[in-house]
């Protein structure tokens, strides 16, 4: 295994020239080095950082930025600044670097980068700094400037880390007290029953903080009457822990496995948080090479809309597209061209309300499974949403009108559409 000499991972080299573990590393070092900025790795001190992977060769849209400069370059004063994220950072070197990258731009006054927050703080001369020169030239580092992200709110995938942390602790309690029984302890040993009551309390708790968040969400989509992926994950941890309750209430002992519930509702989470923590990490990405702009056009009004203005937060970047037909995805991207970007895109209102209800997030859904969102307390309408309406057209041979077929879809269609009947 070598370390790569530009962020000190470690990685398997195919000979001796081989010093870096991705072409970005590479780049970036010879960059570093050709632009005289080689103090960075003493400050830095071997410290390992992430791989600078393919971020100096990606696209990146920083027409935000321009009007950004602009907002802000309209209050009076010799000095302007402003505060924005900076993904990348996270060291002391990359402090350094990027303020001398900062400080070479016409018209730069200071700049200060925080790695514990990921925000750098700007301060330039108005008309004289190009600040969308300075992003552009920071990409090539291997640091992306972004909008300053409001808010303090942890991400989903935080949320779940908090409780695998728990469930991983109430786990290897129950293993570690169970363990015994398998290595052959017998049942009037004097620790049996205690050692049985820790499982016992183990798994209630695992169950609680960690059960919980399936079972919740079951119960959120049985209302709704549709089918959900954590339906039978739910399911199988209250069967497992009502059977292992009872055999411990019996003295059943063939029936008490709470470290198996305990073991099922981490690895449950386990699977949930890698994937919630991929979709943060694809939507960063995401919103890397195109950030998501802070207003947006409505069709309702002459003047562009503030996302934070929404009534329910709407936003293009947790916002799940749906092309029911043609007809309607048509109508949709007119409608709303600022959410046609969403990187999901669902055909089935079904779907697009398990989405909603696993990750939040805003969307289209039927105005049956609308109601029935805000019901729950969780969701709110948006109300200064233009409605999206299609006709729904319905054809039959007139050579059918005898079958049966033909008069269970007629009453189907009136049930659910009506209409008047042809004459």
């Amino acid at each position: 295994m070598s370390d790569c000499a530009h962020c000190s991972t470690p990685f398997s080299a195919t000979g001796p020239e081989d010093r870096f573990c991705c072409k970005g590393c590479e780049f970036v070092y010879d960059l570093i080095h050709d632009e005289g900025l080689d103090r960075y790795y003493t400050l830095r001190q071997d410290t390992p950082v992430k791989p600078v992977r393919s971020v100096p060769f990606e696209a990146h849209d920083f027409t935000w930025l321009i009007e950004k400069v602009a907002e802000i370059e309209s209050a009076p004063g010799k000095a302007v600044e402003g505060d924005f994220s900076l993904d990348g950072i996270s060291c002391i070197g990359c402090v350094w670097l990027v303020e001398k990258i900062f400080l070479r731009q016409p018209g730069a006054l200071e700049a200060a980068a925080h790695p514990a927050t990921g925000r750098v703080h700007l301060r330039w001369q108005p008309g004289v700094a190009d600040l969308p020169a300075f992003a552009r030239e920071l990409v090539s580092f291997g640091y992306t400037l972004a909008p300053r992200r409001s808010g303090s709110a942890a991400s989903e995938a935080g949320q779940l880390g908090a409780r695998l942390g728990l469930c991983g602790a109430f786990m290897l309690n129950a293993m570690g007290f169970t363990l015994p029984s398998y290595l052959g302890m017998t049942e009037d040993f004097a620790f049996s029953g205690l050692f049985q009551l820790i499982g016992l309390l183990t798994a209630t708790l695992s169950m609680l903080v960690g059960g919980s968040y399936f079972i919740g969400r079951a119960w959120q989509a049985a209302r709704l009457k549709t089918l959900h992926i954590d339906l039978p994950i739910a399911l199988g941890l209250i069967v497992a822990y009502i059977g292992s309750l009872a055999g411990w209430a019996l003295e059943i002992h063939g029936l008490i496995y709470f470290d198996f519930v305990c073991t099922f509702v981490f690895l449950m989470l386990a699977g949930r948080y890698f994937q919630f923590a991929t979709l943060e990490k694809n939507r960063q990405r995401l919103q890397r090479q195109r950030p998501v702009p802070e207003w947006m056009r409505s069709p309702d009004r002459s003047e562009p809309l503030a996302l934070t203005d929404l009534a329910a937060g709407v936003r293009p970047d947790r916002f799940v597209f749906a092309h029911f037909s043609p007809a309607f995805e048509e109508m949709h991207r007119q409608l709303t061209p600022e959410l046609a970007a969403s990187p999901v895109s669902v055909g089935q209102s079904g779907s697009v309300v398990s989405l909603l209800t696993a990750m939040g997030g805003s969307g289209y859904v039927l105005e049956k499974s609308a109601a029935e969102l805000v019901g729950l307390g969780r969701f709110q309408a948006v109300e200064d949403a233009p409605d999206l309406r299609q006709p729904v057209y319905a054809a039959l041979h007139i050579r059918h009108r005898t079958h049966t077929l033909h008069r269970k879809l007629t009453q189907l269609v009136a049930r659910h559409f009506p209409f008047q009947a042809p004459r």
